[in-house]
């Protein structure tokens, strides 16, 4: 096998934006959202993609509703990516402990933080035939890892034995 280095990847579209509240939820549980907006960032190293929900749904009570002082709350969110030279879109999916607060306190919005998270995607060259470039080289996905999960598998991001090697794999930076 020839070895491939790191290269990164041009996202073409996101088809798709999903909602759960809760973690470690089933595809069936996820719901589309309303896409705002997408595209890439100013300085192009991001793609941004802006969503809504009904907050009347009843689907997202525990979103919409404030957060007892007490309780934990988490929400799962997934993107579907078309991404060039890739075969089959990719998702995204990222779950985040969130806190809902009462309408009329307004601090959240100054304190607001960005939250990234960084994927692993391992391709390999298609053997498929027809594609509609020769030239171009076709990939598909073997795995795709988050980052803070991988570090609580393997106990680093570059730690030991994990399952990445500049040499197999290929990445795709922050999402």
């Amino acid at each position: 096998a020839l070895p491939i280095s790191n290269k990164e990847l041009a996202i073409e579209r996101c088809f798709g934006m999903l909602l759960s509240p809760g973690r470690n939820v089933k595809n069936s549980d996820m719901h589309l959202l309303d896409m705002e907006s997408m595209g890439k960032s100013a300085d192009g190293r991001a793609y941004i993609i802006t969503g809504m929900w009904n907050p009347n749904a009843q689907t997202f009570q525990a979103l919409n509703e404030e957060t007892p002082k007490d309780k934990r709350v988490y929400m799962t969110v997934a993107v579907d990516m078309v991404i060039t030279e890739v075969v089959e879109p990719v998702r995204f999916l990222v779950e985040t402990l969130v806190r809902v607060y009462p309408a009329n306190e307004r601090f959240w919005y100054f304190s607001r933080k960005s939250f990234n998270e960084t994927f692993y995607l391992k391709l390999k060259q298609s053997e498929g035939k027809g594609h509609a470039n020769a030239g171009d080289a076709i990939y598909e996905v073997v795995s795709l890892q988050r980052e803070s999960k991988w570090e609580e598998a393997t106990g680093s991001p570059t730690g030991g034995a994990g399952p990445l090697s500049p040499q197999e794999d290929k990445e795709i930076g922050r999402a």
